[in-house]
């Protein structure tokens, strides 16, 4: 079966779509019945494992960003990049894979007149378009429609996005198959010696931090985050800081003199964007782990922190609650008093922490990257005897 697989977003520094679309890329290629290939830096090439070897240690610096940040602001900027691309794959995939199955794992199909699936992780653009920027929620209201139309079948992360999709969008759920994330085995408990030299790096001290892992975006609550955070005790927010790794985002200047703020105090570390092999280790070290987004399509990071033993607090709504199951503490979060009860259990009841190390563990084990590729392949198959 001859795949082809778009890896647009295989770009350092990675986001989650990146990260789904090198463990499928990683996956498939070892699949037998599987010829792939990639539409990768502009290209359609077969793809091989020596693609899969470059991490996010190669990530753009301080004024590679800043470029990247100002062209997504120019007007029409988006909308021209993904023409000059929907061009480059459709001349490509037609001269050499036009008999392929076409998977596009970032929602918006390429054009292409064969079989094609699209992976919809969440429809937060459509839920909460303030908390995107204008252009993205032009782009997904102009093309979104048109996916819906082409695409023989449909790839969700969790059933509560599969149930938004025929509830929003009218999609027949014959057209949904639900296929979970993974968590990679890199995420595990390490003991404190071993997380000593991450730990010195960035200046933190085994289990005496608070975790969240979020881009900085409007979307990720990071402000209500820091609204419980700073009800808590000084004392406390003295001996546990809260430590924010992940890159900017977007209409986030305002959280980030915040959180300069709390961090002229001693409360807060920002730690910007993390490498995944130092990442897992900052997981593991840390005391607990807060999520309060206001919507996610899965919620990987709650997932990598539980299965490296470490007590999770998430919102109670969207999938979060699907992914965590009766793990960690569910809490409102509008609810800037419910976030700073559920941050106290994490930091204060060592009975209640223990626990969740255990069954956050054991929960963390039913989802993998082998069983998200297989159910993957699963779905190509069925498209293909279609």
């Amino acid at each position: 079966m001859k795949v082809v697989l778009n890896a647009s977003a295989m770009v350092p520094p990675m986001t989650g779509i990146g990260h789904y679309t090198r463990q499928l890329l990683a996956g498939l290629i070892a699949k037998p019945d599987c010829d792939l290939y990639a539409f990768h830096h502009l290209k359609i090439v077969r793809f091989s494992d020596e693609m899969l070897d470059f991490s996010d240690k190669r990530v753009l610096g301080d004024a590679g960003l800043t470029f990247r940040r100002t062209i997504r602001q120019v007007p029409g900027a988006y909308f021209l990049r993904s023409k000059m691309t929907d061009f480059l794959f459709k001349y490509q995939i037609q001269s050499h894979c036009h008999d392929a199955i076409y998977h596009e794992p970032n929602y918006i199909l390429k054009p292409f007149d064969g079989a094609c699936i699209s992976t919809v992780h969440d429809l937060s653009w459509l839920h909460y378009p303030e908390y995107h920027p204008k252009e993205r929620v032009h782009y997904m209201e102009r093309e979104v429609p048109k996916t819906l139309e082409r695409a023989d079948h449909f790839i969700t992360d969790s059933f509560y996005v599969k149930n938004e999709m025929v509830c929003f969008l009218g999609v027949s759920p014959e057209r949904i198959s639900v296929v979970p994330l993974g968590v990679s085995t890199e995420f595990f408990p390490r003991c404190e010696s071993e997380l000593a030299p991450v730990l010195r790096k960035y200046g933190l001290t085994y289990k005496t931090y608070l975790l969240a892992v979020a881009t900085l975006e409007p979307r990720k609550n990071l402000q209500g985050l820091l609204d419980a955070f700073e009800r808590l005790p000084a004392a406390l927010r003295q001996h546990f800081p809260l430590v924010v790794v992940g890159g900017r985002g977007w209409s986030c200047a305002s959280l980030e003199k915040r959180l300069d703020r709390l961090e002229q105090r001693g409360e807060v570390r920002q730690l910007g964007y993390v490498r995944r092999d130092e990442l897992s280790l900052i997981y593991s070290g840390a005391r607990g782990f807060a999520f309060p987004s206001h919507y996610e399509g899965f919620g990987l990071p709650p997932l990598e922190a539980m299965a490296s033993g470490t007590p999770v607090l998430v919102s109670d709504n969207s999938a979060m609650a699907e992914v965590v199951g009766d793990v960690g503490i569910k809490v409102n979060g509008q609810d800037p008093e419910a976030i700073t009860a559920g941050l106290l259990t994490l930091l204060e009841d060592d009975d209640f922490c223990e626990k969740n190390k255990t069954s956050g563990m054991l929960r963390a084990k039913n989802y993998t990257w082998e069983r998200c590729v297989d159910q993957t392949f699963q779905v190509y198959q069925q498209v293909s005897r279609q």
